[in-house]
């Protein structure tokens, strides 16, 4: 029995989206702050044992590790080498999407991360059909499916797909605007995208820290 002497006990954080935090002294440290699970979104293939412990500093306790592994992603595309380390499972057709998740399945991953980057810069999306193969590959393996979403296009190729999270916030291609209070009003299409989403009961995990610091209009 422990006495609280009069403050609150908080139950354990989560936090949904985070990368790196394989090593458990990365671990231990969000423990400090009150997280006790993290959900790694994208690590390299060759990490995922480290999750599961048997490292240096095991001794501590640490906050739970859940791994995806690395991305499901078209050839060339966002991120690649992040900080580093490769965190893309590069994919060419349905076929090899459900090799390649398949083969985290195997590696214990706790659910399957999407890559839906914007093209603005040429980068390749994932086909419709891929997408589809890779969700449908994680539900036959007991996994959700989580979608790395950041454009309107790819918010639609997402739903369409049936993923069972929205990782980040996609925007609407530029047809956003602000009221006369500075309100900013989302276009129609746009709403009803969200609406759909809602009605699935697909969850958001919109990263707002992230997307606020590399923003010139935070709020």
């Amino acid at each position: 029995t422990i006495d609280a002497r009069g403050g609150t006990i908080l139950p354990g954080l989560i936090n949904a989206h985070v990368h790196h935090v394989s090593p458990s002294i990365t671990r231990w440290l969000f423990l400090q702050d009150g997280v006790t699970s993290v959900c790694d979104t994208g690590s390299n293939r060759n990490l995922m044992p480290y999750f599961d412990g048997g490292g240096k500093f095991d001794i501590w306790p640490a906050a739970r590790g859940f791994k995806s592994g690395p991305m499901i992603a078209p050839h060339d595309s966002y991120p690649g080498v992040f900080f580093g380390v490769n965190v893309n499972d590069e994919v060419a057709g349905a076929d090899a999407a459900r090799t390649a998740v398949g083969d985290l399945a195997s590696r214990g991953a706790d659910y399957i991360k999407i890559t839906l980057e914007s093209d603005e810069k040429g980068e390749p999306y994932l086909t419709l059909i891929e997408t589809k193969a890779a969700v449908k590959a994680a539900h036959d393996h007991g996994l959700i499916a989580r979608a790395h979403v950041r454009t309107e296009s790819a918010l639609r190729l997402a739903l369409e797909a049936g993923v069972d999270t929205l990782e980040h916030v996609a925007v609407p291609d530029g047809r956003s605007h602000r009221d006369e209070n500075g309100r900013i009003i989302l276009p129609d299409e746009f709403t009803a995208l969200l609406d759909q989403a809602a009605e699935a009961e697909i969850l958001l995990v919109p990263t707002l820290h992230a997307l606020a610091e590399s923003s010139d209009h935070p709020e």
